[in-house]
């Protein structure tokens, strides 16, 4: 029990080092989107290099950082009981000798796991030839960390030639499988390719285990040379690196050895928080970066002062810890840095004013489509030629339900201009709604319809792919784990992470090939006030943006008309209202098109709830995550107003539609059994994480059966789905390979979906009549 004591308080000594490690090789592992990441970062150069160089500053910081530590708590363990080696029996010897080597070779091995974990990261890849997962991914780590104490005796002075032999001999074995899979790989295009990772990762692969031998290697030397200064001289000079040392209690006969060390370190930490630094402040710095280099960077950062802060608890016997938590509490009771971002219009107006009532835009929505058939030769000739009409949903998925939203819509839009351009597919618009990532995808169409009616545009699909092309993660990532983090401490006037992710909407730098004109426009408009974007005059269809209220989970719409019809109220509170209710500080209060979008798309932890006014609001896929309640509400709304309109035959020339634009995996998936613990502890909480599913597929039924009954009884064109996963099997038919859920993409899973919208443009061949010659 005396040494299983001593592991455990070793444990929790190094516990910030032992639990980054732990989150980085489950992110890079088992989370799709960590596995993307590592995918993004074998496609491009610059994210692998600083990949590589983010690696070496965090293991090295994990490692010196928790030697630091050993030094300190040693020295403490003197001081309460001084022990002289020479005159203690055998087994008092043991416990001293375990407690040493422990705290030596834990930080060690801390450092030596943060390289061990990206070659698993990429051994465990489903592109990866051969893959490992499940209990041989466990072996690969376990064999690595026994090669870690092989390497340890094979450097040391004096080792035995065997050891070394099959030391050198497991190193020219391993580098040899490793070079077998980079030939294998290098097929195809490995510059541009889709699968160009797979060869660049496993050369990473390589680097990163020499990486770990090298870490070995240097741990065993500057040992070496640390027993040699001290065996020839403990005295040291008075600097300011010896008077630090001195106050943190480092062991005396260290204190001269450790100074090249200590410096080294402090080098290290330099050019750690200078990277971070940088990623933060500069969209594009953390773009050149990368997201997997930013978060090994901030893991270093992070781990390191919490480190330091440890150091200074034990030198002290206070917990600093305690005071931080309660002086956050404090500072938060008084700032909050989550007011959503608002801006100066240059008039006043309220938004009470200048949208119009449903009625008046169903008003001017039908009378411009009128007048386009009254143009159109295809339903002059046609008299009993149906208008068809298109309520879109947009399922929410961040960037992956973006990318797919806004390339079926621009790609519909494309053909439809191939087929008559006097006849397209946004002139059958009447709306579009959505939540998080499927907002995100129907506001960068709607950005482009904006684009099409100030200055034509040709071609939509080029600009939404170069939009989702962008990396909207990492400077998120970078408020997440810098200021957001902070602030607690030092309320900072930094922007939080859901205004980074506006930002990054707004201003992320585009791939190098894309042109300047087709990468900024739809930026262009994501910079712009919002009640400059809507268009409230019936040209455009109507953009629902959802979200959710905290206090009461009660759901919220952005709309562009007011959302009431006389005494017929939508059961949703109006955002814009809200916003106007902010202009009574200023009369020229408004928020952005990307607040707006980002509003949808706040799903915490990755962005915090917004406050506007005195109500705060997360992503609407809390509520509704395909925009199903918002479009019944209007659909009832359309009724009355169609029911008015009886007897006027035009109107009977609309037919309506649903295009419903799904991203999840919609197979079922059997039901597994649940630990008694989990069901004590976790249970409601997994409930309510599954309650948005339920709920959502269950708005989605009743709208369903609501929109046969009331405007479209064909059970084939009344609801069309655009699915991004496979709906119907064949027997043997193998998985899809999950498409992750975040705010950036890999070309490899862009390219999926590529081919994934050409299925699906197969599946549904036919049911647009607009489409067919």
């Amino acid at each position: 029990m005396k040494y299983l004591s001593i592991f455990l308080k070793s444990v929790w000594l190094n516990i910030g080092g032992i639990l980054s490690v732990i989150a980085i090789y489950y992110l890079l592992t088992v989370i799709d989107q960590g596995v993307d990441v590592v995918i993004q970062s074998g496609e491009n150069l610059s994210p692998a290099l600083c990949t590589i160089a983010g690696c070496i500053l965090w293991a090295g910081i994990l490692w010196y950082s928790g030697r630091m530590l050993s030094y300190i708590k040693q020295q403490k363990r003197y001081d309460k009981n001084p022990v002289d080696m020479n005159t203690v029996d055998a087994k008092q010897r043991a416990v001293i000798m375990f407690t040493t080597r422990l705290q030596k070779h834990m930080p060690r091995l801390i450092a030596f796991n943060c390289f061990v974990c990206l070659q698993a990261a990429i051994i465990s890849l489903p592109t990866a030839s051969p893959t490992l997962d499940g209990w041989f991914l466990v072996l690969f780590i376990l064999a690595h960390n026994a090669f870690y104490f092989l390497l340890n005796t094979s450097f040391k002075a004096g080792a035995s030639r065997a050891k070394r032999i099959l030391t050198f001999t497991f190193i020219a074995f391993y580098s040899f499988v490793v070079i077998t899979f980079i030939t294998k790989s290098a097929v195809g295009d490995i510059a541009i390719g889709a699968n160009r990772h797979i060869f660049w990762l496993f050369c990473y692969m390589l680097i990163f285990f020499l990486l770990e031998c090298l870490a070995v290697f240097f741990f065993i030397k500057r040992r070496e040379r640390i027993d040699g200064d001290r065996a020839e001289d403990e005295s040291f000079p008075e600097n300011g690196i010896t008077k630090i040392m001195n106050f943190l209690k480092i062991r005396e006969d260290f204190i001269g050895a450790e100074q090249w060390g200590f410096k080294l370190f402090t080098a290290f930490a330099i050019v750690a928080a200078g990277m971070y630094f940088s990623g933060i402040f500069s969209i594009d710095i953390s773009c050149f970066m990368g997201a997997l280099s930013f978060a090994l960077l901030a893991m270093a950062i992070i781990i390191g002062i919490a480190n330091i802060i440890t150091m200074i608890n034990i030198r002290t016997r206070i917990n600093f810890f305690l005071f931080i938590y309660i002086w956050a509490f404090i500072v938060g009771s008084f700032n909050d840095p989550y007011k959503v971002r608002t801006l100066k219009a240059k008039e006043d107006f309220t938004y009470a004013a200048i949208r119009p009532s449903t009625d008046k835009y169903l008003n001017d929505w039908f009378y411009k489509r009128m007048k386009l058939m009254e143009k159109s030769e295809v339903y002059k000739n046609n008299p009993d030629k149906k208008f068809d009409v298109y309520v879109v949903l947009s399922d929410g998925g961040a960037s992956r339900a973006g990318q797919w939203s806004s390339s079926v819509l621009c790609d519909l839009q494309d053909m439809s201009v191939t087929q008559d351009p006097n006849n397209t597919f946004k002139d059958h618009l009447l709306c579009l709604a959505g939540a998080s990532g499927g907002t995100i995808g129907n506001t960068a169409f709607y950005s482009l319809l904006k684009a099409d009616e100030e200055h034509p545009i040709e071609g939509y699909r080029k600009y939404s792919d170069s939009f989702f092309e962008k990396d909207f993660l990492t400077f998120t990532l970078g408020r997440m784990l810098g200021p957001d983090i902070f602030q607690y401490i030092i309320p900072f006037c930094f922007d939080n992470r859901a205004d980074a992710l506006e930002r990054g909407f707004s201003g992320s730098p585009a791939e190098d090939n894309i042109a300047h004109e087709i990468d900024t426009l739809i930026p262009h408009f994501y910079d712009r006030p919002l009640s400059k974007v809507y268009d409230y005059s019936g040209k455009l269809p109507l953009l629902f943006i959802n979200v959710t209220q905290v206090d009461n989970s009660y759901p919220g719409v952005i709309s562009p008309i007011i959302p009431r019809r006389e005494k017929q109220k939508w059961y949703r509170t109006d955002v814009l209202e809200l916003v106007d209710s902010l202009k009574r500080k200023d009369s020229r209060t408004d928020i952005r098109y990307s607040t707006a979008a980002a509003l949808s798309s706040r799903f915490p932890y990755v962005s915090p709830a917004g406050k506007i006014h005195d109500r705060y609001f997360v992503d609407g896929g809390y509520y509704d995550n395909s925009g199903a309640g918002t479009t019944m509400e209007f659909l009832k709304q359309l009724k009355v107003y169609l029911d008015s309109k009886k007897g006027t035959p035009i109107y009977d020339r609309f037919t309506y539609h649903i295009l419903h634009l799904t991203n999840s995996d919609t197979k079922k998936k059997p039901s597994g059994r649940i630990h008694p613990l989990t069901n004590d502890l976790a249970t409601p909480l997994l409930t309510v994480l599954k309650t948005s599913d339920t709920g959502t597929g269950f708005g989605n039924d009743v709208l369903k059966e609501y929109f046969r009954e009331n405007f479209n009884k064909d059970t084939i064109t009344s609801y069309i789905n655009y699915s991004l996963y496979k709906t119907k099997f064949k027997k043997g038919d193998k998985d899809d390979m999950p498409f992750p859920m975040s705010w950036v993409i890999s070309d490899y899973h862009l390219k999926r979906m590529v081919d994934t919208l050409q299925r699906e443009h197969k599946n549904n061949k036919g049911k647009f009549e607009f489409l067919k010659k």
